[in-house]
């Protein structure tokens, strides 16, 4: 830097030494001069002898003499070199700001005084300030930002220093920041000022959260499966398990990481499951669907396993990821299923009847031995054939196609013929069912029971019947006419008794002769009635009948009951019964009357017993004695005064409906017919 001293004389013009555009504000300032101002120096460009230019720093004072201006003097400085260097300085930190700017970071210089040189903009916009001790240089940002690590770097010449922080930039918004704090040192390496840069990281945060989350969620997705997952690195080790492993093996799950199979496993299980390890590692490949055996807490375990190998960037594994399911009751079921086939086979095969096992389609898929004799086809002959086309006649092909409906739903069982090999026809009883294995239907089973000497001894027990019906019609035609016949011959012996006793008047002799006739003539009368009955007994079908109804048209039918009380408690009463009830009733009232003896009282009445029903006919007559009780019901029982066939046809009429009856009242106290009338038997067929 040079020095030049002025002295300016009066009158002496000092704008000449300077360059034109200065001239006018050196006036200026020579009049402030002169109006009292101070001594401030200013820069001015010079002009040399040569007509070169130069910046200086010129000062200038007044001479004054007895209070006038005597002259002006000065001091001229050359600036070149200053100038330059600001210059040069200028454009550093234009660049310096023109790179601040363009990055998406804050950028500050802090000297050893704690004082922010130099920041960009982006630094505010973040929110960073200094700390405390620079913190008046940004005191416009009105946040205070956390220990930033520059008394670090200069207390501690500490050669970096990266720090994350959270904080709130100019939109209010929270943001996170790495804060990266570098010394910058002079050529003796001695820290003159820190580098701070300030790079916004809220996504890289926000992603990081994200990804912790998702780990998270990973993990509880991973750990909450009730599948086996593992990881292992290239050497078998695991290197991280989920919970239904740890519970599989029943070890904690930090037990197991860093350890290989063969520290829980057999030898030859371990060996196993590393050799697969391996294959899949040498490959690249995964494998999936390894049957394995191991052995847990609750014995041995069978589980599927795929294995997926783990590849590096360069595409080698380096580790391989697996999942495995427990499969041993899946395992159980299907040796279960194996045995059941086994068992299947065997009794499909030991059937004594033809069976044939179909696929959906109706293919053949086995036929046993008796079906190859019923049909007179070997099973090679109808493997995979459909059986429609085999054995089914065409005139059944409906019927054939109606059964293959049904069966799906449950079994069906059909009368029908199917034909042989040789062309003829076998009748038989022809039954089957859905074969159903996890709830599906895999097909059916057909078994055929040839019914020929069925239908053989049906035709002869038909002929029979037809023979024995026109038998039984020959019967009561040869009875009706009997019964009509003798029945007339014996109105004329009554009528010729009758005359008789007219004739011979009053005889004590002849009387006891006649009425042995008499009594002969009445009980062929009641053993013509009880033939009567006794062939309609079962020749009606059952029906509804009114049982109070019927009882009062028996008593109808007695006009001796006389004054004996006829009690009726059956009203609204209905059975399944025929028109035989009413006699069924006029046997017991006339049973009442003949042996009674002294019966003033005849109930009928009935209670509801489990569904069905107790029907009660009471008298209180003599009743029953203990000794006839046994023989009471057995045909021709008597005790002189009837023939013995009244309770007889009572008992079988009651058989027929399905009923039963018995007797018991007390001796001497009256009689008391009891009938049960099953539930079953008031079902109408």
């Amino acid at each position: 830097m040079r020095f030049h001293k002025l002295n300016f004389k009066k009158g002496l013009n000092v704008l000449q030494f300077l360059i034109p555009e200065d001239r006018q504000k050196a006036m200026e300032r020579i009049q402030e001069l002169l109006a009292g101002g101070g001594h401030v120096p200013a820069e001015y460009g010079f002009l040399r002898k040569d007509g070169t230019t130069f910046p200086a720093l010129i000062t200038t004072t007044l001479r004054i003499s007895e209070t006038k201006v005597t002259e002006l003097r000065g001091f001229v400085i050359d600036i070149t070199e200053r100038k330059k260097s600001e210059l040069e300085l200028k454009q550093y930190n234009e660049v310096l700001e023109r790179v601040g700017e363009s990055i998406d970071a804050g950028l500050a210089v802090i000297n050893k005084d704690y004082r922010v040189v130099w920041a960009n903009k982006r630094l505010m916009d973040l929110g960073v300030a200094p700390n405390k001790k620079c913190y008046e240089t940004f005191n416009n940002l009105g946040i205070m930002c956390p220990d930033c690590g520059v008394e670090r770097i200069f207390q501690n010449n500490a050669p970096r220093d990266v720090r994350e922080y959270k904080t709130v930039n100019s939109k209010g918004e929270i943001v996170w920041v790495e804060l990266r704090v570098t010394p910058l040192k002079d050529q003796k390496g001695v820290t003159m000022a820190a580098l701070e840069l300030a790079v916004p990281i809220t996504e890289r945060k926000n992603a990081e959260d994200k990804s912790e989350k998702n780990q998270k969620e990973l993990d509880l997705i991973i750990n909450s499966s009730p599948i086996i997952v593992f990881y292992k690195d290239k050497e078998g080790k695991f290197l991280r398990v989920n919970k239904a492993f740890a519970e599989a093996l029943q070890i904690p799950p930090e037990k197991l990481l860093g350890k290989t199979v063969f520290d829980f496993y057999s030898a030859e299980i371990a060996q196993n499951m590393t050799n697969d390890d391996l294959e899949v590692l040498k490959s690249g490949c995964p494998r999936l669907g390894i049957i394995e055996q191991y052995k847990s807490a609750s014995g041995l375990r069978w589980v599927q396993t795929d294995k997926v190998p783990i590849l590096d960037e360069n595409g080698i594994p380096n580790g391989l990821i697996g999942f495995a399911q427990d499969i041993t009751e899946r395992k159980k079921a299907e040796e279960a299923l194996l045995e059941s086939q086994q068992n299947f086979k065997a009794l499909f095969s030991a059937n004594p009847e033809a069976a044939v096992f179909l696929d959906t389609d109706s293919q053949v898929v086995e036929a046993n031995s008796r079906f190859s004799r019923l049909f007179g086809y070997s099973f090679d002959e109808v493997k995979g054939k459909i059986i429609t086309d085999i054995i089914v006649p065409d005139e059944s092909k409906e019927e054939s196609r109606i059964v293959r409906q049904k069966i799906i739903s449950g079994p069906v069982e059909i009368v029908t013929s199917r034909r042989r090999k040789d062309g003829s026809q076998v009748p038989l009883v022809m039954s089957g069912g859905p074969v159903i294995v996890n709830g599906k239907v895999i097909g059916s089973v057909m078994v055929y029971k040839d019914i020929s000497d069925i239908i053989t001894v049906q035709e002869e027990l038909s002929k029979t019947l037809d023979k024995a019906e026109m038998l039984n019609e020959k019967l009561r035609v040869v009875g009706s006419l009997t019964r009509h016949d003798v029945g007339n011959k014996l109105m004329v012996i009554k009528s010729n008794i009758y005359l008789l006793k007219k004739q011979i008047g009053y005889n004590p002799k002849l009387a006891k002769y006649i009425e042995g006739i008499d009594s002969a003539i009445n009980q062929s009368d009641e053993m013509f009635e009880f033939s009567r009955f006794y062939e309609k007994i079962g020749a009606e079908e059952p029906s509804k009948t009114n049982v109070a109804h019927c009882f009062n048209q028996a008593a109808t039918l007695l006009p001796s009951l006389g004054t004996i009380e006829i009690v009726n408690e059956c009203q609204g009463l209905e059975v399944m019964a025929d028109s035989l009830l009413k006699q069924h009733f006029y046997n017991f009232l006339d049973n009442s009357l003949k042996h009674g003896e002294k019966v003033t009282r005849i109930r009928l009445h009935y209670t509801k017993d489990g569904g069905g029903v107790k029907l009660f006919y009471e008298d209180n007559g003599v009743g029953v004695s203990e000794a006839d009780k046994p023989k009471l019901f057995h045909e021709g029982f008597t005790t002189g005064k009837s023939t013995g066939l009244g309770l007889f046809l009572i008992k079988k009429m009651v058989e027929v409906y399905g009923w039963t009856i018995t007797e018991e009242g007390e001796p001497g106290k009256g009689a008391k017919f009891v009938i049960t009338i099953p539930k079953d038997s008031q079902k109408k067929n």
